[in-house]
């Protein structure tokens, strides 16, 4: 998001250019996007479903990982042996 590209400690190791690029992406393809519609009664309810849905599908994919462990480390025993 925007206030992630605004921080300096942003972790992702210099990828902020490509964050933004990205972001910019989609500045210019969504409006192009909706304003292919016929009228604005249709824009603005086209904006607003895919939003609602992209919001219901992040809320849905983090309940789902949300107890998923962030780091894992297999037992050492037992990798690699046979039997």
């Amino acid at each position: 998001s925007v206030l992630f590209l605004s921080n300096s400690n942003d972790g992702h190791k210099g990828r902020s250019m490509l964050d933004l690029m990205a972001l910019l992406g989609f500045f210019c393809w969504m409006p192009t996007l909706a304003l292919q519609l016929p009228s604005w009664v249709e824009v603005v309810a086209f904006v607003l479903l895919s939003h609602a849905v992209a919001g219901l599908l992040n809320v849905q994919n983090t309940l789902s990982h949300f107890f998923q462990p962030i780091f894992y480390f297999p037992d050492k025993e037992g990798v690699g042996q046979d039997g």
